[in-house]
């Protein structure tokens, strides 16, 4: 059986975006710690396992940050 969601067309995401730069920061912490941001970017790692693994997920710009 195919599954509709996995054939859907995205449309581009028509918010703001932050860079992904911008969120890292140069240090450990985010200079948008407590804040709600919006990202736009390739998933390129999902590890939503139960404790303690790893979770979360990784990001990536598609053209890069330099």
């Amino acid at each position: 059986m195919l599954n509709p969601a996995a054939n859907a067309v995205v449309p581009p995401c028509s918010a703001a975006t932050d860079l992904i730069s911008t969120i890292q920061g140069t240090t450990d912490i985010s200079p948008c710690a407590g804040q709600s941001v919006v990202v736009e970017g390739i998933v390129v790692g999902d590890y939503e396992g139960a404790s303690p693994a790893l979770r979360g997920f990784y990001i990536q710009s598609r053209d890069g940050d330099q």
